[in-house]
This record gives C-alpha cells, structure tokens and sequence, in this order.
C-alpha cells in the first residue's frame, strides 16, 4: 500500500482551520504532518487543534523538511506568489488557496519556476472539484439546454468590519480578489474561452481603497453574455443561472460550502425538475485530486494557463474599478 501524502500547512488562516485541514484530515491518501506560522505560540495553539508531527514557527524551516511531501498555502494574497515560488524551489508540490497571485505577471513567474523545476502547482478553486459543477458540465454538454445564451453569476456579503484583512489594500484585499475571481474562473471553464468585451462599474471603498462593490458584464466567443456581481457592499448572495435556448439551470449555492445543494433544470421538452446533489467535501476532492497529481503524475484538474486567464482578468476589471475610482 503507497504511503499517505505528508502535506504541511504554511500559515494558520480560517480557510485552514475551517475546511482544508478538515479536508486533508479526510480525504483518502492524505496525511496532515506539518504546521507552520509566524509565531512559535500560534503555530502550537494551531496543532492542539489538529495534532501533527511537526510544528514550525519558520515558513521556511517546513519547506526543507524532507518528509513534508506537499504544501499547502493559505496566506494572505499578497504572500502567494512569493511563497509559491519558493516552496517549488523547494521541491514541494503546492495547492494555493486563490488568487494564485496578485497579478498575470505573477503567475507567469510561478509558471515558469514549476516548468524549470519539474514540480506542480494548482489553484485552490475548491467549486470546480464539486459533484454540482460535474453536473453542470454534463448537462451543458448532452445539449440539452441548445447553445449557451447567457450565464449569471454573483457571490456577495456584507462586510463592515474594515479590520478585515479582505479590506486591508496592503495585504491584497478586495472584492475582486476574494469573490470576483469565483464567477470569472466559472464563466471561463463553462465556455472554454476567454472574453471578447468587457465592462466593467466598480467602486472603490472610501476608506478601504479596496473594490469593494463591483459589476462585471463579459461577451463570450459565439455571442454568449456573462454577467456578474460581487460586492462586499450587498446582502448575501451566491445565484448562480446558465440559460441556453432551449433550457436554463438555476442554482444557489456553488461558490459557498454545504453537503448538498439543489439543481433546478427546465427546458422546453422536459419542463422543470429538481435535483439534489450530494457534495460530499469538495475540499477533500480537491486535496485528493493533488495526491493524484503528486503519486499517480495526474495534471492538475486546475491548470497553470486556467490560473494565468483568471489573473489576466482580475487585472482588466481591477484596472476597470481603479479608473472609475
């Protein structure tokens, strides 16, 4: 029987404690080995929750263990790239929470480390791991819906602590960051093609000098619209819908976690119907579709050039939002 992935932690972020250590804890052929932070004190308060064989208040001190066998970064996003890079030069494979890093130009760079060094690399878009989205994908392609006319796609919620790190500029905050790159990275993978147009209305929070409320309406290749909205500004809202011809789905819930979600399909021929999808923890799907990748030389179901056109975006809507000020 091959040996579980040793993966190590590098930071003690809320997505860690709330779903990837929870995830790496059950997901089949993983084993959490290692826990690093800035703080000797944090980085053990972290392991009394979720016991590992090694502790480390270094960053790099868990990049050179040896029996660390992938890492996982859930650092502040202005931190990515940077940590990305060295854990490749490091030799561990790595799944980074998104955004992958702060810029196209980043990503470039991180693409060209893991082609020299051999090592992968792979985004954390947990949704794309998910049973819902396989079913959205099947549905589209059996033609059932005819040609893709248009797709909707928000994911917003009110934030007015400006403590918040999401509204830290300093640290890589903002709407577009945290929320935007979800209906970017979903438009993108549903239509296997990058924009034609777009156009963008977006604020910038007068305090924050983050995006903080923003409208993004995109043209896909075949005359297909995808419309967004993703705001810190606005009550909470993840509406997803995929209209073609013949038929639309309508969902809630894809971006945000949750066991099981429902699926409404109507179409001409069939009428309406609702199913419900069992999810599981697509955060573990994820963790264990990155085994594969490391034992079985499986490529990342998120690619290196699906992260590089999602940062091409964010850069053209965040360019957007800067210019409406």
């Amino acid at each position: 029987m091959e040996r579980e992935v040793r993966w190590g932690v590098l930071g003690c972020a809320g997505i860690a404690r709330k779903a990837m250590i929870p995830a790496i804890l059950n997901a089949k052929g993983a084993k959490l080995y290692a826990l690093a932070s800035r703080t000797r004190e944090k980085a053990e308060a972290f392991a009394r929750m979720f016991p590992c064989e090694r502790c480390y208040a270094d960053y790099k001190a868990l990049l050179t263990d040896p029996c660390v066998d992938a890492v996982y970064i859930p650092l502040p996003n202005v931190l990515h790239a940077e940590w990305v890079i060295r854990a490749l030069e490091a030799g561990k494979p790595v799944l980074c929470e998104k955004p992958l890093a702060m810029a196209a130009a980043e990503v470039r760079d991180i693409i060209a480390v893991s082609q020299r060094t051999g090592v992968p690399v792979m985004e954390g878009f947990a949704y794309l791991h998910d049973p819902l989205t396989a079913r959205i994908r099947e549905l589209i392609a059996s033609g059932v819906l005819g040609r893709l006319r248009y797709l909707e796609a928000n994911f917003c919620y009110l934030l007015k602590d400006m403590s918040n790190i999401r509204l830290r500029r300093e640290v890589g905050g903002g709407a577009t960051y945290d929320l935007g790159c979800y209906p970017i990275s979903f438009f993108r993978a549903l239509t296997g093609a990058e924009p034609l147009e777009i156009s963008v209305a977006g604020r910038l929070g007068a305090v924050s000098q983050v995006d903080e409320d923003v409208h993004v309406r995109m043209l896909f290749p075949g005359d297909v619209v995808a419309v967004s909205y993703f705001s810190f500004q606005s009550h909470w809202n993840t509406y997803n819908v995929v209209i073609g011809e013949h038929g639309l789905l309508q969902l809630g819930t894809l971006f945000d976690r949750g066991d099981q979600k429902e699926l409404i399909l109507d179409t001409d021929t069939a009428g309406r119907s609702v199913e419900t999808i069992f999810t599981g923890s697509r955060y573990a799907l994820q963790v264990e579709q990155m085994n594969r990748v490391i034992r079985e030389g499986h490529r990342p179901a998120v690619s290196l050039d699906f992260s590089l056109g999602n940062a091409v975006m964010m850069d053209s809507v965040l360019a957007r939002c800067k210019d409406h000020g």
